[in-house]
Parts: C-alpha cells; structure tokens; sequence
C-alpha cells in the first residue's frame, strides 16, 4: 500500500508498506527520497523498516566492476542454503561504522552507504544474467550486498536499516553522511548529509509528534530541510505534517491530512459527497486513494464538490485521502 507520495523543488518522496509479505512481520515498510545535490548530482536516502521474525536482510547489486573493497576486512562467510544456491565467494564484514561500497559501471561511478550499524555484510559473487538466453547467461557476475541483522534471544526482530545511494561520475556529491537518530520503538529516522556548499535534514517519522532534529524541528511524516554553510536555511519541504522550524524557516500546516468521502468517479475526476472547505488549498497537494492497494495522484483542479488529478484515472473508491504537503525556498 502506498503511504506518502510527494514532489517538490529538489526532492521526490514515496513510502509504501506490504502487508502480510511475510505472516511473522508485523512492519515491512519501505521509504525512498530523491534528492537533487548542487550541480547535476544527485542521491537517493533508502530507508527499510521491518518488524517481526529473528533474521532481517538488505539486500542491493548493482552492473558494473566493484571497487574500494581491497581494504576491507573480508572473511569467508557461510550462507543460508537459499542463498548458496545463486551466491558464490561468500565473505563478510562486521562494520564497526557507516560503511561506503563502490560499483564503476563504464565510467558511471556508484557508492552505496550503509550508515546504520549491523551484525554483517555480506558481499558475494550473484549471476549478472536477467533472462535465460545465451547472451544474458554469459554475462559476468554481479557484486552483491546483503546487510544482516539477527535476534539474539526469542523477542521479535526490530531493524530499521538506514542507507545512501549516490551515483556520479568523477566526485560523490556527498562529503559526510551520518545517522542523528534512528530509532526502531518509533520509527524515528534522521539523516545529516552534506554536501558542497550545502546540509540537508531528511526526517521520517511515522507520527505528528514535534521533535528535535539538530537545528530542526518537526511534526510530521516526512521533511527535508537544507542549509548553506552560513547555517541559513535555503529551503524546507514537510509532507503529512503540521510543523516545520529551523531558523527563519517555518512552514505550519493546518492539519497532515484530509479524508474525504468520495460519491463517483469519472475519467480524472472524483464527485464528492461531502463540501471542500478550501478548494485551491488542496491543488497541488498529493491524493492517496483505493479500496484495495492505493495508489498516488497529483491534484490538478478542484472545486467545492469535486477533484480533478493529472494525468491517470481516478480510481473508483469509497474515500481518498489528501496529504497536506509545502515547500518554501530562494
């Protein structure tokens, strides 16, 4: 089901979790961020949350030649019967800190930052094939990454496994990256990166309630805030919030979200049952809807007793729901 679904001037958000993906998890929760970096660069903040059995995995690969991993501390490592069957070369690290691999792919570099702290990782040799023809079945092996955590006793697992993906060519956009907070009894997850010329906060949350960041402080699902190296605040967004502080940089919210009751729909328009208060405050603004898995719309138009989204359907569905969302900068 998709949870947040967001986009502004310079970061694009979404959040889905799956239900009964595995009986013994009660949370599987993926969150993904997009944000553009000064110049042509850009990163990816890759968050996973996950509750429930005693063996939590992350699991990435990329195409290309692996690079960096000479000074590791590499040892043979065994693997689940599962896993032995696609995995060759086995070995693994017990990350003391944020761990940074590399992939160059043609020229086109890649680091894959995992910042929180896990049990193991595994890096092994997985088949670089995609389909069964001749061709495919020739290519050379992948390198793949498998971040581990495993429950000591008999409670279940907790893990919210925190990483930065960044792709570029000559420099890493990214100077330092690190963890403020990650928090598996709430939720709570925060990042600090910086940049050149720039730091950004990157807050998620599965709550309204208003903490304490560093310089920023916030009561919603998502934010993302960015500052120059004076320490001034350049820009903010909040998704699913009421408040967003740091500095003079301040967006609140009269609400995270709006529900409202849907009579029909037509083409990219709902009828609704029920009369917006505000109409132009909900354009532009994200729309959840659905009544079996949900999907995500931008808000196109609206009047008192109908919404018009871009560019798909609008699905059938008894309710949608708007995610309150603003974005402030130069």
């Amino acid at each position: 089901n998709l949870e947040l679904f967001g986009v502004a001037p310079g970061v694009e958000v979404m959040q889905a979790s799956g239900h009964n993906a595995y009986p013994q998890c009660d949370e599987y929760r993926r969150t993904l961020a997009l944000v553009n970096a000064p110049g042509e660069g850009s990163y990816v903040i890759d968050l996973f949350r996950v509750k429930g059995g005693n063996i939590h995995q992350y699991n990435f690969h990329s195409d290309g030649e692996p690079g960096g991993h000479e000074a590791l501390d590499l040892h043979a490592a065994e693997v689940s019967e599962t896993w032995g069957k696609w995995l060759e070369n086995p070995q693994s690290i017990q990350p003391e800190g944020p761990t940074t691999l590399t992939w160059d792919n043609d020229g086109v570099r890649l680091d894959l930052t995992l910042l929180d702290r896990t049990d193991r990782v595994i890096l092994a040799d997985a088949p670089g094939w995609r389909v069964g023809s001749p061709e495919d079945l020739a290519k050379p092996f992948v390198r793949q990454v498998i971040a581990e955590n495993r429950a000591e006793g008999s409670e279940p697992l907790g893990t919210q496994f925190a990483a930065i993906i960044a792709p570029y060519r000559i420099h890493t956009p990214i100077v330092s990256a690190r963890l403020i907070t990650n928090d598996s009894e709430t939720g709570v997850v925060a990042f600090e990166v910086r940049l050149d010329g720039r730091t950004d906060y990157i807050i998620s949350t599965k709550d309204q309630e208003v903490r304490e960041y560093g310089p920023v402080s916030v009561g919603g699902e998502f934010a993302f805030v960015s500052l120059n190296d004076e320490g001034k605040p350049i820009q903010g967004y909040l998704l699913k919030g009421t408040t967003l502080r740091c500095g003079e940089l301040e967006i609140s919210l009269p609400g995270s979200t709006t529900k409202v009751k849907v009579s029909s729909a037509k083409e990219q328009t709902w009828e609704l049952d029920e009369k917006l208060v505000d109409p132009d405050e909900v354009i532009g603004n994200y729309a959840i809807a659905g009544d079996g898995p949900v999907t995500g719309f931008e808000i196109e138009s609206a009047t008192g007793r109908s919404i018009t989204v871009r560019d798909y359907p609008a699905l059938p569905c008894d309710q949608i729901d708007i995610l309150h969302s603003k974005w402030v900068g130069e």
